[in-house]
């Protein structure tokens, strides 16, 4: 059977996670996955921490990570990379707005293409105000940077293969 890890960063999702790890056993278990359930709590302030622990004791395949101070989503990303065990990981917001349904689809485009890393694209808007603005200006300027190699409509949900998140660690 083959293997995934599920990378999600964690900062004040108490709200969501109990059903976000639901949702992903669910759909790694009907497209005959393993999973492996990596959540890294960025020193969350609400419950988060203590949701997580009662999910670990409810689901064998659940690992934590609790970061001593709160280091931002790309520090919890790595700490979740550099522990997962699986040829491939998902990475993806804790908070529900990225579909876990959409996991087969990223397994399958990195599967069949021999890709290294696979993106999904959003269309519509998820934050509001400046924080829109500024994230689209940053993911555009990212974009430019990489020569288009990495969309300038990506997002945190993302497929990567061990290897290529190996170099990503230890850049």
């Amino acid at each position: 059977m083959n293997s995934v890890s599920c990378i999600i960063p964690v900062f004040n999702n108490a709200p969501t996670l109990g059903a976000l790890a639901e949702q992903l056993i669910a759909v790694t278990h009907h497209i005959n996955y393993r999973a492996e359930l990596i959540f890294v709590n960025d020193k969350s302030t609400d419950d988060s921490l203590a949701v997580l622990l009662a999910m670990k004791k409810k689901y064998a395949n659940i690992k934590i990570f609790q970061l001593a101070e709160n280091c931002g989503q790309s520090v919890a990303l790595i700490v979740g990379l550099a522990n997962a065990t699986s040829e491939t990981s998902i990475c993806m917001d804790a908070d529900l707005q990225d579909p876990p349904t959409a996991i087969a689809e990223l397994l399958h485009e990195i599967g069949t293409y021999n890709f290294h890393v696979v993106f999904a694209g959003r269309t519509g808007k998820y934050e509001s105000g400046s924080r829109h603005l500024s994230a689209h200006l940053f993911k555009q300027l990212f974009s430019l940077l990489t020569n288009g190699a990495i969309p300038a409509n990506a997002g945190l949900f993302f497929a990567i293969k061990t290897k290529a998140a190996s170099n990503f660690v230890e850049y």
